[in-house]
C-alpha cells in the first residue's frame, strides 16, 4: 500500500511541475494583452474564479493550468499522508 502513496506523490509533483509554466504563461498573457494592469488582473481573477466553461483562449488555459496546479498539490498531499501512515 505504501507504493500508492508514493505512486501517488509522484503523480501529483510531476502534474504541478507540467501545470506550473501554463499557468504562469496563461496569466502573463491574459494580464499582458489588456488594455490595463488593472483590467488584466481582473481578467486573471474572473478567469479562475469563474466556471470552466468552453475551450478557447487564454483565459480558459489560465484556468486550466491553476486546476492542474490544485490537483497536483492534492494528490502531493495525500500521497504524503499515506505513505507516512502505511510506512
Amino acid at each position: 500500500m505504501a507504493t500508492v502513496g508514493r505512486l501517488a506523490l509522484r503523480a501529483g509533483a510531476a502534474l504541478s511541475v507540467l501545470a506550473l509554466p501554463l499557468a504562469v504563461g496563461a496569466f502573463l498573457a491574459v494580464v499582458l494583452t489588456a488594455p490595463s494592469v488593472a483590467v488584466g488582473l481582473d481578467s486573471a481573477t474572473a478567469a479562475v474564479g469563474g466556471p470552466l466553461g468552453a475551450p478557447g483562449g487564454a483565459a480558459w488555459l489560465l484556468h486550466l493550468g491553476v486546476l492542474g496546479l490544485l490537483v497536483g498539490a492534492w494528490l502531493t498531499g495525500a500521497g504524503l499522508v499515506v505513505d507516512e501512515l502505511l510506512d
